[in-house]
């Protein structure tokens, strides 16, 4: 069997530097402001068992409360976030966005974020740590994520990465332990820290 934490380390570093190990890949689109629609979220149109259980897409699809975050990485970011969501061996943690998360943003962000495939990539890398499958008790200070560093801040009971709460997903991964896949929390808010050069000139609205 090939290392997969080898292999975790090459797809990280892909989705990191926005390209794929296949020149003939094609680039996701940029959609135009006047395709966007900030009152109307994405849905999925991937019928129930298409993806192979005990990948991080079989769990995320399976519930209903990550459908906007599912068809954004189907329909804007396939030869990244797709590619890997969908690899047996994934040791990583995923902060998956609710539908709320979305729904929390200012109308004017949303649309922003919508219509940048640059801005919605980096954003996203914000909620993949690739520090290891981590429990929430585990989340400590400060930790690596696809898209750079964030701190991680204990108060009031709860956890806050880059000032975005933390919760447990009640979301398994069947099969985990097989096939060294990682675990999925939650959060109700999008993790865009304001010190991310992209996130700071297009998002107001910026955390941690």
């Amino acid at each position: 069997m090939v290392c997969c934490w080898r292999c975790a380390a090459v797809a990280l570093s892909i989705i990191a530097s926005g390209c794929t190990d296949d020149d003939s890949a094609v680039v996701e689109p940029t959609v135009t402001e006047e395709t966007v629609d900030a009152e109307t979220l994405p849905t999925s149109e991937t019928p129930p068992g298409a993806y192979e259980e005990g990948t991080i897409m079989a769990a995320l699809h399976r519930d209903d409360r990550f459908e906007t975050f599912v068809a954004l990485i189907e329909q804007r970011l396939p030869s990244t976030f797709l590619r890997f969501f969908q690899a047996p061996n994934w040791p990583n943690t995923l902060l998956a966005p609710t539908n709320e998360a979305f729904e929390h943003l200012d109308p004017e962000a949303l649309a922003t974020l919508l219509r940048d495939d640059a801005l919605l990539a980096t954003v996203m890398r914000y909620h993949v740590i690739s520090d290891g499958p981590l429990m929430i008790s585990e989340l400590d200070d400060e930790h690596l994520t696809v898209a750079g560093r964030v701190e991680v801040v204990r108060r009031d009971g709860g956890v806050y990465v880059a000032g975005v709460q933390v919760l447990d997903s009640g979301v398994a991964v069947k099969d985990r332990e097989a096939t060294n896949t990682g675990l999925i929390h939650m959060v109700n808010d999008i993790i865009r820290p304001c010190a991310h050069p992209l996130v700071e000139q297009h998002l107001d609205d910026c955390t941690g």
